[in-house]
């Protein structure tokens, strides 16, 4: 509860927590259960009080930090096309400039791509804003496996991995991407909103994806 005090009450109270006096009144001691001490002895216990909380609950953050398994934004998507359509759109790098949501343009790609560590240079943004970095390679294996490192600093980088998992007898595949936010920008994984516009962004990839992946798809060829 918080009220209004004249300057003439509040003045005497402060000069007196100021001069360390000691205020006892005997008789409400029964009533409140107080202990009257000298303000310097109370006011430094309460401090002590205080620390010893505060180091508490940084150690119990940080050992439930620890514990916490980081946020994965998951997309899955039932494709009616061949794990290897799926992976010659990966293997193509100009491709992505169409399938990923936010990337505006494939600049140049290493003559290695798709081998672990090779890499193809973009422009990502909304509008006038945008940035320049690399999408890398860090394993690739035909046609169930591509894993990413997709750069946009200083926005932030981020792991990203596609698995293909045929499904022949529903007759396509079913691509899982999984993203999630590395490096120094790994505690973005455990905020909310970000989590969520990281799965609509990429439910928007995915439907892209499906599009390049029927033109590459061959009648006939088996998953």
């Amino acid at each position: 509860m918080v009220a209004d005090a004249d300057r003439e009450v509040l003045e005497p109270l402060l000069e007196g927590l100021h001069d360390d006096l000691r205020i006892s009144d005997n008789a409400l001691e029964p009533v409140f259960g107080v202990n009257p001490r000298p303000f310097r002895e109370a006011a430094g216990q309460a401090l002590e009080e205080l620390r010893a909380d505060e180091g508490r609950a940084a150690k119990g953050a940080r050992r439930r930090f620890g514990q916490r398994k980081l946020a994965v934004a998951t997309n899955e998507r039932f494709m009616p096309v061949t794990p290897d359509a799926v992976w010659d759109v990966l293997a193509d790098p100009g491709a992505y400039g169409y399938w990923v949501v936010g990337s505006k343009l494939i600049r140049d790609a290493d003559a290695a791509w798709p081998r672990a560590g090779s890499r193809f240079h973009h422009t990502v943004g909304v509008g006038p804003l945008t940035v320049e970095d690399n999408t890398e390679v860090v394993e690739a294996r035909r046609p169930g496996l591509f894993r990413l490192r997709a750069k946009a600093r200083p926005i932030g980088t981020a792991l990203v991995t596609l698995e293909m998992i045929s499904r022949q007898a529903d007759g396509g595949t079913m691509v899982r991407l999984t993203e999630n936010p590395d490096g120094l920008f790994a505690w973005l994984s455990l905020n909310p909103a970000t989590h969520a516009f990281t799965v609509a962004r990429n439910a928007e990839s995915l439907m892209r994806l499906e599009e390049l992946a029927l033109l590459q798809d061959e009648p006939g060829r088996t998953a």
